[in-house]
């Protein structure tokens, strides 16, 4: 890129825009590499530098280093850093929506060259929520699938503005990791990964914090972090009824999908959240998870596709899941 000979007005082919479009000045990248980014984009989502390091596996310092490194490339500051937890500034903001899309695109690029280098290869869509992708399940089946079939690209793709299982059902996902599957859906296969029972979290110095014990009605008064009805109706109304059943009329704040916003929230003691077990070993510091009683709401971690797809690729895919499915027991499930 910086050996370019163009000379300015060479941006497009025949040395001038054309006419009534504007073109943007090329312009060197700054000095970093693709570590940086990958550092950048965790610390972003978890928004503490500690808890995004745990995540990459690499020392807390390592991680800061980087970013300080990233920012000086760039010649702006990413991060308002406070005492226990690190915000983008505005130039984070926008920077963080580029990084995520060159991130995905040259994952994707990676994916297409490797299928040009192998003619045999083939290419699979499997859409995953940032929860789903935090169960053991879900990550072994992938790791599993790519250590027997690795000529074969795995396009991951996370949910955009079309639910995941729309998407699947028509045809822009091979298959997709769901939680809590509508019931009456047709023309549609699974297999059960787990199902797991949720926790309440609270806010380490909360009242209910080191009780042995807590029922519904405990947490009558408090202000709930809820997920969005629209994300998944089937079970926020069984969340809603069984609180009801338990004498509980939860008083619902905010409404938030990302899990990880939630429990961020909980520990700036902004409200409670149900969760389930995918955050037990993940989650901001200053958050507990308790169990509840009488809150018997389960929630099924299942892979979905179309029961007349006949990709000989996504049966393979399928027979690694339920060899998954089959070697462990969802969280909160009994021994036999």
């Amino acid at each position: 890129m910086k050996d370019d000979p163009r000379e300015p007005g060479d941006e497009r082919p025949g040395g001038s825009a054309a006419a009534g479009q504007d073109v943007l000045p090329f312009v060197d990248p700054p000095d970093f590499h693709l570590r940086h980014l990958r550092y950048f984009l965790a610390a972003a989502e978890d928004e503490n530098f500690s808890v995004a390091a745990a995540r990459l596996r690499v020392a807390q310092p390592a991680l800061s280093r980087r970013i300080r490194a990233l920012e000086a490339a760039l010649g702006v500051t990413l991060f308002e850093r406070e005492r226990k937890r690190v915000h983008l500034t505005e130039a984070g903001r926008a920077f963080y929506e580029d990084a995520r899309q060159l991130m995905l695109d040259l994952s994707r690029a990676v994916v297409r060259t490797r299928r040009l280098e192998a003619s045999d290869a083939g290419i699979l869509s499997i859409g995953v929520t940032n929860t789903a992708l935090r169960h053991d399940g879900v990550g072994r089946a992938l790791r599993d699938f790519h250590s027997a079939h690795p000529a074969v690209g795995i396009q991951i793709d996370p949910p955009g503005n079309v639910p995941l299982l729309a998407a699947v059902r028509s045809g822009a996902l091979d298959g997709a990791f769901i939680h809590s599957r509508p019931a009456g859906i047709h023309g549609v296969d699974y297999v059960e990964l787990a199902h797991e029972r949720f926790s309440i979290a609270l806010p380490a110095d909360h009242r209910l914090a080191d009780s042995p014990r807590i029922t519904l009605i405990d947490l009558r008064g408090e202000e709930f972090l809820w997920l969005p009805r629209e994300s998944a109706p089937q079970i926020y109304d069984e969340m809603l009824n069984a609180c009801l059943a338990g004498g509980l009329h939860p008083k619902i704040g905010q409404t938030l999908l990302n899990e990880v916003s939630r429990l961020h929230l909980v520990a700036e003691g902004m409200g409670i959240s149900f969760v389930t077990g995918a955050f037990d070993d993940f989650h901001p510091a200053g958050v507990v998870f308790k169990e509840v009683d009488d809150f018997d709401v389960i929630m099924k971690l299942e892979f979905v596709w179309q029961d007349d797809n006949r990709s000989p690729l996504l049966a393979q895919f399928v027979d690694v899941v339920r060899a998954v499915a089959s070697g462990r027991k969802g969280a909160g499930e009994a021994e036999s």
